[in-house]
């Protein structure tokens, strides 16, 4: 630790790097016969380990599905979360908006767990929880990427009716399915 002012009335504590909780107090002395050295009632100064959030497991949907991302933050003191969006995973990332990507809309974009539905064209889309911790010196985490694939949603295609005589035998069938 590094600490400016010991000698003074106002102390300054920097640079502790382990957590825990410090108490501090100013001592005064007198240098007159007969005076009181007195001390302060102890300052407590308590060192927390950083923030972390964690990162959703990633997820594939179908288009109109629906997908749910939480996470778990850990040594927060007073946190935030806002969920963004990219079509990249090293970004750059927005806050989610209703209607981004196509048809999506969103529930929990400022809780720790994010539910996207309705995404309407298929492709890859990646998302992350932006965690703003009000302690002190704090920094402000975000979760790793979680990509979410969103598929077409598969279709088949009907069969072409056939006919034959009775003499003849067998027959086959088709039904050519895609998106599946």
């Amino acid at each position: 630790a590094t600490y400016t002012g010991n000698t003074t009335n106002s102390l300054t504590v920097s640079g502790i790097t382990a957590a825990g909780t410090y108490y501090y107090r100013n001592a005064v002395t007198d240098a007159g016969a007969g005076c009181n050295d007195p001390f302060s009632v102890p300052a407590t100064y308590t060192v927390r380990p950083q923030t972390t959030v964690s990162t959703a497991a990633n997820g594939t949907i179908c288009t109109g599905g629906s997908f749910a991302m939480p996470v778990t933050v850990t040594n927060g003191v007073s946190v935030t979360h806002q969920w963004q969006y990219a079509t990249a995973a090293a970004g750059p990332y927005a806050s989610v908006v209703a209607g981004t990507p196509a048809g999506a809309t969103y529930t929990g974009n400022t809780t720790t767990s994010l539910t996207v539905s309705g995404i309407t064209a298929a492709g890859t889309y990646y998302y992350r929880d932006a965690v703003t911790d009000a302690g002190n010196n704090c920094n402000d985490p975000f979760s790793g990427p979680t990509t979410l694939a969103v598929r077409a949603q598969p279709t088949v295609t009907a069969p072409t009716n056939t006919s034959m005589c009775v003499t003849s035998g067998t027959a086959s069938f088709s039904a050519p399915t895609s998106n599946g």
